[in-house]
């Protein structure tokens, strides 16, 4: 756990990171809106929720992966995109935008030879099938090769599971040795982007917070609207009470104090800022 946690740094230090992908989204014309807890900050709060530590996007899978292709070049230099395809071993099915010269990295992952500056979390919106069984199908298969590859990619237990929970990270240890990782990218690319080029009428976000929740009609990403948040207009969903009662149900009510906290201070490793202390 890191003492002497700087929320209010942290959090300028991810709106830096924010303002230089809206930047490159104008630039290049791609679609970029604001997600999760968010969108719920950006409507309850016109910001960031006061005790949360991350900022949540999304875009469209086309947008997502043209960003993919320009990033390297297009970002200024002190920012990198961090995907599986760009850095094979940050064991992600989405894509990360972070910090040269800070460091934000967490207990499971700090060791691993990969970006580990304080970020931005964007999830592509795949197109899903019609067919609940189906979804469900492509889900358990998506999550046998996901946990492979973060496995593979060299992730750590997290603390505080079952032992239940240890025994299966063990067998899967053992069981990754007879895959390379480029296959296991690969397969967890594929199994997202099946209907990418089908039409469909939902969409989902894999990797997202809320995969119990986050299946939506297609309309909600074709429908954007702005929204204020920190002083920044960015996109939202249009209908974004419909969006919002889904993952929060009552989203306009605060929760009790004692639920007011943020998820990253148990399970960060280090933490330093741009030109500040490490702690």
């Amino acid at each position: 756990m890191i003492e002497n946690f700087d929320l209010k740094r942290l959090q300028q230090e991810e709106l830096d990171i924010l303002d230089e992908l809206m930047r490159v989204c104008k630039e290049y014309n791609l679609t970029l809106f604001i997600s999760g807890g968010s969108l719920l900050g950006a409507i309850r709060h016109k910001g960031f929720i006061p005790w949360d530590d991350d900022i949540d996007l999304g875009m469209p899978r086309k947008d997502y992966e043209k960003l993919v292709k320009i990033a390297p070049k297009a970002l200024k230099e002190s920012y990198v995109l961090q995907d599986n395809r760009l850095e094979k071993k940050c064991g992600l099915n989405f894509g990360k935008i972070r910090k040269k010269g800070t460091i934000m990295s967490e207990n499971y992952s700090h060791h691993i030879d990969m970006s580990q500056g304080i970020w931005i979390d964007i999830f592509p919106y795949d197109k899903v099938s019609n067919d609940e069984k189906v979804r469900k199908k492509n889900m358990q298969k998506l999550s046998f090769y996901r946990n492979m590859y973060i496995i593979k990619s060299g992730y750590k237990a997290p603390e505080g599971k079952s032992k239940a929970f240890y025994a299966a990270y063990h067998i899967a240890k053992m069981a990754s040795v007879f895959y390379s990782i480029d296959y296991l990218i690969e397969k967890v690319n594929s199994i997202m982007m099946e209907y990418e080029n089908q039409d469909t009428d939902y969409v989902f976000p894999y990797g997202g917070a809320y995969p119990d929740r986050d299946l939506m009609p297609k309309r909600i990403i074709e429908h954007l609207k702005p929204v204020m948040f920190e002083g920044r207009e960015i996109l939202a969903f249009e209908d974004y009470d419909y969006y919002l009662k889904s993952l929060y149900k009552n989203y306009m009510e605060l929760p009790p104090v004692e639920k007011r906290v943020n998820g990253s201070q148990h399970t960060l490793h280090e933490i330093k800022f741009s030109q500040g202390e490490t702690k």
